[in-house]
């Protein structure tokens, strides 16, 4: 069982939240390149919601350290169960948004470019020879300069925090310039990713982060995602929307002509020959190698299909006493299953989104596209303040802003999407691609309905704070529907024009049951050991009404009891004996009749009647014909 705890910290203060407290629906979600939040409701009565208060705490799960941070992190309101306590907590490193820099290695006295340095002013050339200063100290990098560990590490110099060694082996290659004006440490090193590439790992607990090279670092620890085993729900998104001609643009429509053999485009023809053109821009770019360092990267990347899937699993923490692999974000890990993904692959988990305290409710984006900081996700954000600033008094949208201005659809016309938000923390959201279209609703205490529809499938989720969850995918050929709780419960049903299953599951006690229905057979399980005949044979017996079975259908192997007749007795049939109190018959046909006591009206035979040892003659009258009567003989 899940024993996770979190540890709440605020000053001197130390406490913790278990699933023992009033705290509900905890969610941990994480997502590459893009965020982490700590997410729950807590009732408002209990004392621990004080520390949430303090802009100083801090709460520490699972290995990252949260904190309360921005607008609405923590808020009142009140819904059917009475007075409760929103909190959305950030991981620590949100925090170096609100930490400036100013730094530059260039000689001020003899540069072309510049003539001065401004407050918050950043300036790093990746093919400078001169010294580094940053807030106005000459500093010291180890690392060589225009790396992007160089970077880095002037964008933590000074912040508490450091690289983290760990992954010293995965930095991305290519030496880039930095050139920003009025940026926080953290829009640095956003912009910084989108430069190099690669994955952001913070290590929040001991303040340590690093960019790793996706293609360099490539751990394998035995996590599977697997059909009957541990997947409750599985989607695949393929996107082949392949460029296999790049053009790639910098600032003020800089190219790569000058450093790429005159062509300003870069092929990869890799997956198919057909000729694709693409267009990408970075304004942040200011050189033609640094571009054409981007743009190589850039090819690799939309010059393939991707592939993503959202799984929703079961998590087991150990199997018949073996530890079973856990997914780790950022690490790879197998999706197997037969229809879905035919021979298995192996991806990259780029998301995960847990409850803290059950283990068994865990959902996982696992594949190859890895999102930046400057991706849809901001446009969702600024596209929901001009959206929410439309919202008349009656709660419409002026068409304009949805319709008009499609202020979301980016550069390709590749996607399309809207968020709206109220002041009482409700949220919808709606997506759209040319193959796909999403929405989403949520209200303030945690209730969520997910609905994402293709040409060939519909599914949808609702999920409420109490960590209850409903799932329905339909297909043309196949309609699966699942219910699960906190407590670990689980209901799965699935259809098909030819055969129906059912199971119901346990995970806490351990049990499980599943029927199986086709046209000419059904199948019943109970646990893992078969059928358990007492649970089955007790339903009979408090049910109203009977069971009644052919005989021609019931074959019987070995002995049979039947207790509880009429007379209190029983009766056992073992082979060819019959062993009862009492056996009322118009006729017995045998061979040989052996009795200790034999009462019995009138004796008619044939041949001969043989007895024991004497004949009581005196309490019942014998009456001797044709035949004799005899002691027997053996």
């Amino acid at each position: 069982m899940n024993n996770n705890r979190i540890i709440l910290l605020a000053g001197n203060e130390k406490d913790y939240l278990t699933r023992n407290d009033t705290i509900r629906n905890c969610r941990q979600k994480v997502t590459i390149n893009e965020s982490s939040t700590l997410e729950f409701q807590l009732e408002k009565s209990d004392r621990k919601w004080a520390y949430f208060s303090k802009p100083d705490m801090t709460a520490e799960v699972n290995g990252r350290v949260y904190c309360v941070w921005g607008e609405d992190s923590v808020k009142a309101s009140r819904d059917m169960s009475g007075t409760h306590l929103p909190v959305v907590l950030k991981e620590l490193w949100y925090k170096l948004g609100r930490k400036y820099i100013t730094a530059y290695n260039i000689n001020i006295a003899t540069s072309a470019e510049f003539d001065h340095i401004d407050q918050h002013m950043v300036v790093l050339l990746g093919n400078s020879p001169d010294p580094l200063y940053i807030n106005g100290s000459r500093v010291s990098n180890p690392y060589t300069v225009g790396t992007a560990p160089y970077m880095f590490w002037c964008m933590l110099y000074g912040t508490g925090w450091s690289l983290d060694t760990r992954y010293a082996d995965y930095w991305p290659d290519g030496v880039f310039d930095l050139e920003t004006d009025k940026q926080s440490r953290l829009e640095n090193i956003q912009l910084l990713q989108s430069f190099y590439g690669g994955m952001l790992f913070w290590d929040s607990k001991n303040m340590r982060m690093a960019l790793v090279d996706e293609t360099k670092y490539q751990p394998y620890e035995g996590f599977q995602v697997r059909y009957a085993k541990n997947l409750v729900s599985i989607e695949r998104r393929d996107n082949h929307d392949i460029i296999t001609r790049l053009y790639p643009y910098g600032n003020s429509y800089l190219n790569i002509a000058a450093v790429n053999n005159d062509r300003e485009y870069i092929d990869n023809f890799t997956h198919t020959t057909e000729i694709r053109e693409g267009i990408l821009t970075h304004n942040d770019i200011y050189t033609q190698s640094s571009l054409l360092t981007w743009g190589k990267r850039q090819s690799e990347l939309y010059g393939k299909p991707r592939h993503a899937y959202s799984v929703d699993l079961f998590r087991y923490r150990e199997e018949v006493g073996r530890a079973i692999p856990q997914p780790e974000l950022g690490k790879l890990g197998k999706v197997i299953d037969p229809d879905i993904v035919p021979g298995g692959t192996t991806k990259r988990i780029l998301s995960m989104d847990q409850n803290v305290f059950v283990d068994y409710d865990c959902s996982i984006i696992i594949g190859d596209t890895i999102s930046t900081f400057e991706g849809k996700f901001k446009d969702i954000e600024e596209d929901a303040s001009k959206a929410g600033g439309a919202i008349s008094g009656t709660g419409q949208i002026p068409g304009a802003i949805v319709k008009g201005s499609t202020p979301a659809l980016d550069a390709s016309n590749r996607y399309w999407e809207s968020v709206i938000k109220d002041a009482n923390g409700n949220i919808s959201a709606i997506q759209q691609t040319a193959t796909s279209i999403s929405t989403s609703v949520k209200n303030a205490i945690g209730d969520l309905s997910i609905i994402q529809q293709t040409a060939s499938s519909i599914s949808s989720n609702v999920s409420n704070a109490r960590s209850d969850l409903s799932t329905i995918k339909q297909t043309a050929t196949t309609i699966s529907t699942s219910v699960t709780n906190a407590r670990s419960d689980l209901s799965r049903i699935e259809q098909t024009a030819t055969k129906i299953s059912s199971s119901v599951t346990d995970f806490v006690e351990g049990y499980s049951s599943t029927i199986t229905q086709t046209a000419n057979r059904i199948a019943l399980i109970v646990n893992a050991n078969g059928i358990r005949p007492a649970e089955i044979v007790a339903s009979i017996n408090k049910s109203g009404s009977s069971v009644k079975i052919s005989a021609n259908k019931v074959d019987i192997d070995g002995l049979v009891t039947f207790s509880d007749l009429e007379t209190n007795s029983k009766t056992v049939i073992n082979g060819d004996y019959i062993t009862t109190g009492k056996i009322d018959a118009s006729l017995i046909n045998t061979d040989k009749l052996i009795s200790g006591i034999l009462k019995v009206d009138r004796i008619r035979c044939d041949t001969y009647i043989y007895f024991g040892k004497s004949i009581d003659t005196n309490t019942s009258r014998i009456r001797k014909q044709n035949h004799l009567i005899q002691p027997c003989r053996r």
